[in-house]
């Protein structure tokens, strides 16, 4: 047997740890070439309020007024946090990414066939249809 040296790597999370959703990144490259990212929430602003009205049949009716905060802005990006990476960091877990959503969407297809399939056995639904790109 091979003498090889080997590392093990232990996860633990901090006390701090919490896991925070996030849909967009804004940011760019530094003066002395490092990557920042800000990663943001972004979601509809939630209104100060909202009217409906009142009907004798179905007791709350329709929306009949929105009163925004700022009517002029509809959208909210809440910075997370943030985060300074080199190019080559940025670079690898960019990729680790890049893998990760290919891995996802592989499994998503797989179960839409699986489950297209399952339902022409039980004689539910359409003939199985490959995927035409």
């Amino acid at each position: 047997m091979e003498n090889s040296k080997k590392v093990k790597f232990r996860f633990v999370r901090d006390g701090e740890y919490r896991l925070v959703p996030v849909n967009g990144v804004w940011g760019g490259v530094t003066p002395r070439g490092d990557i920042t990212a800000e990663f943001f929430h972004e979601a509809l602003i939630c209104p100060v309020s909202v009217t409906h009205a009142v009907t004798e049949a179905d007791g709350l009716g329709p929306e009949v007024e929105r009163q925004l905060d700022d009517p002029s802005s509809q959208v909210t990006r809440s910075l997370m946090f943030g985060v300074v990476l080199t190019p080559e960091h940025a670079e690898s877990i960019g990729q680790w990414l890049v893998d990760k959503a290919r891995e996802s969407q592989a499994m998503k297809l797989t179960a839409q066939r699986k489950k297209k399939v399952r339902g022409l056995e039980i004689g539910v639904g359409k003939e199985y249809e490959p995927t035409k790109h």
